[in-house]
């Protein structure tokens, strides 16, 4: 339920990602092609990352509005690492660009399989010992040797040019979107109605924070706005 949110996310993008770097490395060459990853891949963590935030923050009042069961209403404190995991797998996909572009599939698929490997020896060792909060944490940082491991790897096929300075930006409006949020979340009752008003103020105290950094522009939210046609 929590990674199902970010997967619709990374989904959908990578259906118009992988035909358009394809196109530009073909047609206008490598630095061109780098070049777009990196600006898809602020798309990505403009929707994604506040996505997470959201997720975590507001997981103990979706457990509650969801279940009546305590057992697994106290299943939340895992919801902030599995919804970060599930961000971090969708930046594998753009870091894995290179190898695709090559057509190194048997090199991708080892380095799934080492990153399956890493989940299954943390969740033996660490499961036992901590219980089911220790899957969101390995589940985190096996996908974060994917991205790490693929991100070395594709390198010399095309390098990924990550936006750094962006993913400082998003997660500067993400923190204190999150942390308006979960302070308002506190004080009122866990409800569908609670979820909706919690969610419209994340939206709009993460855009106000991107306006401010300059993250986004204000032409960019309003061409979001439906358009009236001209009358003849």
């Amino acid at each position: 339920m929590i990674e199902q949110p970010i997967g619709i996310v990374f989904q959908t993008l990578m259906l118009a990602v992988f035909p358009a770097v394809t196109a530009a490395y073909e047609i206008d060459g490598r630095h061109p092609a780098e070049v777009l990853v990196g600006r898809l891949t602020r798309v990505y963590l403009l929707l994604a990352l506040p996505a997470a935030a959201l997720l975590g923050v507001l997981a103990q009042p979706v457990m509650h509005v969801m279940t009546q069961w305590e057992e697994f209403r106290s299943a939340y404190t895992v919801a902030p690492r599995l919804a970060a995991a599930s961000m971090m797998y969708g930046l594998h996909y753009y870091a894995a660009l290179g190898l695709h572009l090559a057509r190194r599939t048997g090199q991708l698929l080892a380095l799934t399989a080492l990153s399956i490997g890493v989940n299954l020896i943390g969740n033996w060792w660490l499961v036992p010992v901590h219980g089911y909060d220790a899957c969101g944490m390995v589940r985190l940082l096996s996908n974060g040797v994917l991205v790490a491991a693929v991100a070395t790897c594709a390198h010399r096929h095309l390098r990924w040019s990550f936006p750094w300075a962006s993913l400082i930006r998003i997660g500067l409006a993400s923190t204190a979107a999150g942390g308006t949020t979960f302070l308002l979340q506190r004080h009122l009752p866990p409800n569908l109605l609670t979820l909706v008003m919690l969610g419209c103020v994340f939206g709009i105290v993460y855009a106000t924070f991107s306006l401010i950094t300059r993250e986004l522009r204000l032409q960019d939210l309003l061409s979001l706005l439906p358009r009236r046609g001209k009358t003849p």
